[in-house]
């Protein structure tokens, strides 16, 4: 997947926490979904960090959890990939 433009222009070559944020809303808003959020891995400690979210957001920046409670992020830490499709209500 590219980055768009629009998306592309929020991360300059310094990336600071409003940055990110602002590229994750612009990223909601071209893929038309509620939030989207950047989570850093710490396979040593098995646990994942959100870092960021754009959107409506269900987790804190900064909150840290156990890898095993969310599978959207540890199946893809293992190098796997979910697809999912979803309904339109």
């Amino acid at each position: 997947m590219q980055l768009s433009d629009a998306v592309a222009s929020c991360l300059p070559d310094s990336v600071d926490a409003s940055r990110i944020e602002a590229a994750l809303k612009q990223l909601c808003e071209e893929l038309q979904v509620d939030r989207v959020s950047l989570h850093a891995v710490a396979p040593g400690r098995g646990s994942f960090r959100v870092v960021a979210g754009g959107g409506g957001q269900s987790l804190a920046p900064g909150t840290e959890l156990p890898l095993e409670t969310s599978t959207q992020v540890a199946v893809p830490a293992g190098g796997g990939f979910i697809e999912v499709a979803f309904k339109e209500t």
